[in-house]
């Protein structure tokens, strides 16, 4: 009698023991099919912000090249009642500049929201504050080449960042298509959270800044006419204040990647 009930006992606790390893192993497949679930969502969340943020940018990019012909035609006016024109034109000219950095804006409440590059919101911002420095020019009346040559440096970087996201989608799909023809892999670990844009097209993007800073910054120095050492020189308030913004930016692209770099060394 003792000996059955000590055998019952055994097999029960080894019933126990199969009932938990198939519950630890229904709980992998579970874990395993949301962390599929989450990763899915997070490659429609990017291809969303991808689709958005390049029809943003392009729509910039239209609105800017029509106002920086504007800006040149109104810089060739002549007549008697050429000051009032330009001043009236210009006025204008600043409502549709005003458009581009408010578009510029909705954009970049994308990438915050987004949360994953930190080289593309720091460019959105510089061509924010490049549109809004056009505004207050065109305000002004001031319709000059510098002037001309910042909205030139906005339909760069906007070309720019456009032609980065194509590439980013354009390896997106190819990757897509390669995993559709292989299947998908699975290699029994947890997978990394994908980035809206990858660490090299980051500091491809960094590059590119630093080189503006530097354009910019050998501009001023020709307004200015005092060669590249502009510290302690310039007297014009408006140069100033331009230059006081190029030395933000430096330290921002700076931090950047710093960032970039130190995300990169952990992965």
């Amino acid at each position: 009698m003792q000996k059955a009930e000590k055998n019952l006992r055994a097999e029960k606790r080894k019933e126990a023991i199969e009932e938990q390893q198939q519950a630890e192993e229904e709980l992998q497949q579970a874990i395993a099919e949301l962390e599929k679930i989450l990763m899915q969502l997070r490659e429609e969340e990017i291809e969303r912000t991808l689709v958005d943020l390049e029809t943003r940018l392009k729509r910039m990019s239209e609105w800017e090249t029509t106002i920086r012909q504007a800006t040149e035609k109104l810089e060739k006016l002549s007549g008697e009642d050429k000051d009032r024109q330009l001043e009236i034109q210009a006025s204008k000219l600043s409502t549709e500049q005003l458009k581009v950095a408010m578009e510029g804006q909705r954009a970049m409440l994308l990438l915050k929201d987004e949360g994953s590059s930190q080289a593309f919101p720091e460019a959105l911002e510089q061509v924010i504050a490049d549109a809004q420095l056009v505004v207050n020019r065109l305000v002004a009346s001031d319709v000059s080449a510098s002037t001309q040559s910042i909205q030139d440096e906005i339909l760069g970087a906007l070309d720019e960042m456009i032609e980065s996201l194509q590439e980013v989608q354009k390896k997106r799909d190819e990757k897509k298509q390669q995993n559709q023809r292989q299947g998908p892999s699975d290699s029994g670990g947890q997978q990394q959270e994908e980035s809206l844009v990858g660490k090299i097209a980051e500091l491809r993007l960094i590059k590119t800044l630093q080189m503006r800073v530097n354009r910019r910054t050998g501009r001023l120095a020709d307004e200015s006419n005092q060669g590249e050492d502009l510290i302690g020189q310039v007297t014009d308030s408006r140069l100033q204040e331009e230059l006081r913004e190029l030395a933000k930016r430096q330290e921002k692209i700076q931090s950047v990647t710093r960032d970039i770099l130190l995300e990169a060394a952990k992965q």
